[in-house]
């Protein structure tokens, strides 16, 4: 404000000059009148400077808060503001420079809801999103792909894409993406920290001042998808591998009665016999399958209401009496068991197989306890035997299909490979728990876990 106020001082000044030379051209025209033009000159003079002075403070003090507010607006105090009477060009700057804080801070608003936005979005979303620069280094991530590539653990700003995937497909599908602006996609396995199956769309962003381009990385966790397929995959080729080995047996001896051998009545009846036996395996694993196909699609029809356990267990003993004739049966049910929540034909089947598989799986004279109680919220039904075992490393596949621990004596016993399999998934259909406890050589207790009945549930 010093050098405005000087200016101000030397334009008045110059004037005033002018103007004493106009004093000094008459005082010698008019030498008698000289005093008189000497004290008016004087008066002038000192008027002049006094009117000067305060114009030049005035004008200089408006200014000087204009350039504060503007300093402080610019120092990131939006909502400081100008305030100037009159109607001269110093109040029209000042109004000037509060629209445009007003406008700033209108648009830091809206970038800060649309950055707020954008946040939210991406700390929604289950795909992981990672931002790559035009110099190929990380600039944003999402907690998904933190979660998925284990970005969490390290300092992923800044790196590149090898160093935080180490893929060098990856690499090159990123690279392609940036060079030639056309959408990539690539799948990959991550071993660290969990193995998965990771698919990636790589999309390139719009080039910078540079004139290269960042690209946008979306991973999808397509895991579970992957081991469905396999899952799928295998189940066919089980049922095939299961259903054609009956079939052969049918149509050998069915080719062999055909050649002649029907006119010898033993080799006949011993052939029917087994053409019979092998027609009712293929028939249980064509209703196995069936079943476990309903209740994986949610297709069956299933009924929940209150299930008296006692008395599912004692009619489910009652088809199986035939089968115990050389084992120890022992119950021990809890009194005044409540009522489960369930459906009681699929209760019954899940308890059945449990059952079946304790007789095939216990030699003679063994001993197969079934019992039931209460606990918490829940009812324990559980079978336990002192069969074979089941191997510790066998036992986190055993409830799957078609895996057998004992391949040649299940199929010897009739075993479809599903039993276990249709157990598992009935169990999950009522909300309930599936707890395994075997030790080889010893005996295998099954247990489930299924929620008691409450008046209003379903």
């Amino acid at each position: 404000m010093k050098s405005l106020r000087f200016k101000l001082l030397s334009v008045f000044g110059a004037l005033y000059f002018v103007h004493l030379l106009l004093f000094s051209a008459a005082l010698v025209i008019f030498a008698e009148k000289a005093w008189l033009f000497s004290v008016a000159a004087l008066a002038a003079l000192g008027f002049s400077i006094a009117v000067i002075l305060k114009i030049a403070r005035s004008l200089t003090e408006r200014l000087g808060r204009v350039v504060d507010v503007a300093d402080r607006i610019s120092a990131g105090e939006l909502d400081k503001r100008v305030y100037l009477d009159g109607r001269d060009e110093v109040t029209e700057v000042g109004k000037a420079v509060n629209r445009m804080a007003t406008s700033r801070q209108e648009q830091l608003r809206e970038i800060s809801a649309n950055r707020d936005r954008l946040e939210t979005i991406l700390s929604t979303m289950v795909e992981g999103v990672i931002v790559f620069d035009e110099e190929g280094k990380a600039v944003l991530a999402n907690p998904a792909a933190k979660t998925m590539l284990g970005l969490s653990k390290i300092s992923w700003t800044g790196r590149s894409d090898l160093e935080l995937v180490r893929n060098a497909e990856l690499h090159e599908k990123i690279k392609s993406a940036r060079q030639e602006k056309k959408v990539q996609e690539h799948e990959l396995k991550t071993v660290l920290p969990e193995k998965k199956v990771l698919s990636a769309s790589i999309v390139p962003l719009k080039a910078g001042v540079s004139g290269r381009a960042g690209v946008l990385a979306v991973f999808h966790d397509v895991t579970r998808l992957r081991r469905l397929e396999e899952i799928r995959a295998d189940f066919a080729a089980n049922v095939s591998h299961e259903m054609r080995t009956p079939l052969t047996a049918i149509r050998g001896y069915a080719e062999t009665l055909l050649d002649g051998a029907y006119q010898d009545p033993e080799v006949a009846i011993r052939f029917l016999k087994i053409i019979h036996r092998e027609s009712e395996r293929l028939n249980n694993l064509i209703e196995d399958v069936l079943m476990l196909s309903q209740i994986e699609s949610g297709r069956s029809d299933i009924q929940f209401a209150p299930v008296d356990v006692a008395a599912l267990i004692a009619e489910v003993l009652e088809s199986l009496t035939a089968r115990f004739g050389a084992h120890k049966l022992k119950q021990d049910l809890a009194s005044d068991l409540p009522p489960a929540n369930g459906d009681r034909g699929l209760l019954g089947q899940a308890l059945f197989n449990l059952l079946d598989n304790s007789l095939k799986y216990t030699p003679a004279g063994g001993e197969i306890t079934l019992g039931a109680a209460g606990e918490a919220n829940s009812i324990r039904i559980f079978v336990a035997d002192t069969g074979i075992g089941i191997p510790s490393d066998e036992q986190t596949r055993i409830f799957e299909r078609f895996y057998r621990v004992d391949r040649a004596r299940s199929r010897r016993l009739g075993g479809t490979g599903l039993g276990l399999s249709i157990v598992k998934h009935i169990v999950e259909t009522h909300h309930g728990q599936l707890k395994l406890e075997s030790r080889e050589g010893q005996g295998t207790t099954v247990s489930l876990y299924v929620p008691v009945y409450t008046p209003g549930t379903q």
